[in-house]
C-alpha cells in the first residue's frame, strides 16, 4: 500500500553503541543504523554541523561528497537586550522579574556582566553567557522554562523587556551511507587530529501483510482481534487504520490502541467491509494486518434492534424501551450482556419508567442489551451500543489591525464539570506580534495586536473531572489602514 511506500525511506534513527572513549574526535568507535530500503541510511554523527567544516571527512577511503545537514538538535535560548535603555552601560538597573521553572527572582545590576552572573547563580546549570557584539545573552537548561525579563533603569524610573527567542542548535551532522560496513575518517584542519568512525548500517526486511477474515451477525457483541505475534526490533508504539473510508456501513471498527487490539461489530445485514490496520515500533518497523467482516442475515430477521448514540465523557443521556413490540405483559426486563460495559459506559435501568440512563466514563465502546419478555413468552432485544468520546479540539483563526484587541471566548460545552483551569500551554507561539491574556473567570482570551505578523496561543481548559478540551486561536496582525495617523508611531514596551 501507498502508506508502506512512503515508510521505505531511510532510517535515521541509530543505537547501541561501544564504550564511550575519553579523547579522539569521535565519542564512540561505532554507530549502528537501520535502513527499509537495504540500499542506504541517513545517520546522525557526533560532530556539531555548525563545526563540520572544521574537518576533511573520508568516507570509505574517498573524500566525503555527498550532502550533510544538522541533526540531534537542542534549544537554544537568546535574551536580546537591544531595546534596554542604555544597552547596559546606564546602571544601575533592577531586574524586576524572571520566572525560572515557576520561580520568580529579582535584583540590583550595574551591568551586563553583573546580570550574567545572577542569571548563572539562580539558575546554574543554565550557563548562561554574554555576547557583547550580538547585544544577547545566551545559555538555558533542557527541560527548563524561562520569562522575559522586566527591568527598571533606576536612574529614571524606565522601564524595558529584555525579550526571549528560541532557536535550534544541531549538535550533529547527518551523513548518508550504504548498507554494510562503512568507515569514516575525520582530520580536524587546525591541528591535524585523526580518528576513525565505523558505521554500521543494517538492512531491516519488512514482513509481508496479514489477512484476516470473519463473518458475524449484525446487532452482536463486539468481536475482538488482538494483534500481538510482531516480529519487531523495537518496542509497538502505534496502531492506526489507514482505510477508515472502507468501512462504517456495514460494520464498525474500533482501536484498542492500548492493547493494541481491534474490535468490530455488524451494523447491517448482506455487506463486507474491511480495516487496513498498521502497527509501528519505536524505530519505524511497520506491520500491516487487513481485515475484512463479512456481515450475514442470521439475526436480522429476528424483531431486534440496535440503537447507537455518541457520547461525550462525563455527560449522560437516557433512552426509554418500546415495549409495543410484545403483545403481552411484560414480565421481565434484564441486560442479557452486562459483560459488555463497565470499561467506558455506566448504564443504569429504571424499571419505574422503562428507561435506561448511560452515562460515559472513560474513552470507548459498550454496550448493553435488554431483553423484553411478556408472559406469554413474547421476546424484544435492543441493543444499546455507545461510543464515549473525548472533547474535540477547537480553532479559531482570526485578523485583527495593529494597536487593537478582541476577546475570544471559548466554549466549554463539551466539558461536563466544573472548570478548574485554562491555560495557554504554548506561550512560546506568541509575544511577538500578538500579546495573549487568559480571564481564569470569564474563560476569555484578549489578542492585542503589537507587531504585523502571525501569533498563536494554545488555550486548554481543564473541568474538576480531569477532561481538558483544547482550542487553537491563530490571529493575524494587520496594518491600520483607516486611522488618518495609521501605524505612524513605534509600539511601547513595557
Amino acid at each position: 500500500m501507498n502508506w508502506m511506500k512512503r515508510h521505505l525511506l531511510v532510517l535515521a534513527l541509530f543505537f547501541a553503541a561501544v564504550a564511550l572513549r575519553a579523547d579522539g574526535i569521535f565519542p564512540v568507535d561505532t554507530l549502528h543504523a537501520y535502513s527499509l530500503d537495504c540500499q542506504s541510511a541517513n545517520v546522525c554523527l557526533p560532530i556539531p554541523a555548525s563545526d563540520f567544516s572544521h574537518y576533511m571527512i573520508f568516507q570509505n577511503g574517498s573524500p566525503y561528497a555527498s550532502g550533510v545537514s544538522g541533526c540531534d538538535f537542542d534549544t537554544t535560548i537568546t535574551y536580546s537586550y537591544n531595546t534596554l535603555l542604555g544597552l547596559g552601560n546606564m546602571g544601575p538597573y533592577h531586574l524586576d522579574a524572571w520566572t525560572v521553572n515557576g520561580q520568580t527572582h529579582d535584583g540590583m545590576f550595574m551591568n551586563i556582566n553583573d546580570l550574567v552572573a545572577m542569571l548563572n547563580q539562580w539558575d546554574p546549570t543554565g550557563f548562561w553567557s554574554h555576547e557583547p557584539a550580538t547585544l544577547s545573552i545566551k545559555g538555558g537548561a533542557s527541560g527548563s522554562s524561562y520569562s522575559d525579563m522586566g527591568v527598571t533603569v533606576m536612574l529614571n524610573s524606565t522601564q524595558s523587556i529584555i525579550g526571549l527567542n528560541f532557536g535550534l542548535l544541531p549538535q550533529g551532522t547527518e551523513m548518508q551511507f550504504q548498507a554494510g560496513m562503512n568507515s569514516i575518517i575525520a582530520i580536524e584542519l587546525a591541528t591535524g587530529a585523526k580518528d576513525t568512525l565505523m558505521v554500521m548500517v543494517e538492512c531491516l526486511v519488512l514482513p509481508p501483510p496479514a489477512y484476516f477474515y470473519d463473518t458475524i451477525p449484525a446487532d452482536s457483541l463486539p468481536y475482538v482481534l488482538c494483534l500481538n505475534n510482531f516480529n519487531f526490533f523495537g518496542t509497538p508504539v502505534s496502531i492506526e487504520n489507514f482505510c477508515p473510508g472502507e468501512s462504517g456501513e456495514y460494520v464498525d471498527f474500533y482501536l484498542d490502541e492500548n492493547n493494541f487490539c481491534v474490535k468490530y461489530q455488524g451494523l447491517k445485514c448482506g455487506g463486507t467491509e474491511q480495516a487496513c490496520i498498521v502497527v509501528c515500533d519505536d524505530i519505524g518497523m511497520c506491520d500491516t494486518t487487513y481485515l475484512f467482516i463479512t456481515v450475514d442475515a442470521s439475526l436480522c430477521q429476528a424483531n431486534s434492534r440496535k440503537v447507537v448514540d455518541t457520547l461525550l465523557i462525563n455527560f449522560d443521556s437516557v433512552y426509554c424501551l418500546d415495549l409495543s413490540n410484545v403483545p403481552g405483559t411484560v414480565v421481565s426486563i434484564e441486560n442479557i450482556c452486562p459483560d459488555e460495559s463497565g470499561e467506558s459506559v455506566d448504564f443504569e435501568f429504571d424499571p419505574v419508567t422503562n428507561c435506561i440512563t448511560y452515562t460515559g466514563f472513560a474513552p470507548g465502546l459498550d454496550q448493553a442489551c435488554f431483553l423484553i419478555t411478556d408472559d406469554y413468552g413474547n421476546t424484544d432485544t435492543t441493543i444499546l451500543c455507545v461510543y464515549v468520546r473525548l472533547p474535540e479540539t477547537g480553532t479559531i483563526i482570526d485578523t485583527i489591525v495593529l494597536g487593537s484587541n478582541e476577546i475570544y471566548c471559548v466554549d466549554t460545552t463539551e466539558l461536563a464539570g466544573n472548570i478548574e483551569s485554562i491555560t495557554n500551554i504554548c506561550p512560546d507561539f506568541s509575544g511577538d506580534d500578538v500579546e495573549f491574556t487568559v480571564n481564569n473567570v470569564s474563560l476569555c482570551v484578549v489578542a492585542n495586536g503589537i507587531a504585523i505578523g502571525t501569533d498563536s496561543a494554545c488555550i486548554v481548559i481543564c473541568d474538576d473531572y480531569g477532561v481538558c478540551d483544547t482550542t487553537y486561536v491563530y490571529i493575524t496582525v494587520l496594518p491600520d489602514t483607516l486611522s488618518p495617523c495609521a501605524n505612524s508611531l513605534p509600539r511601547c514596551r513595557r
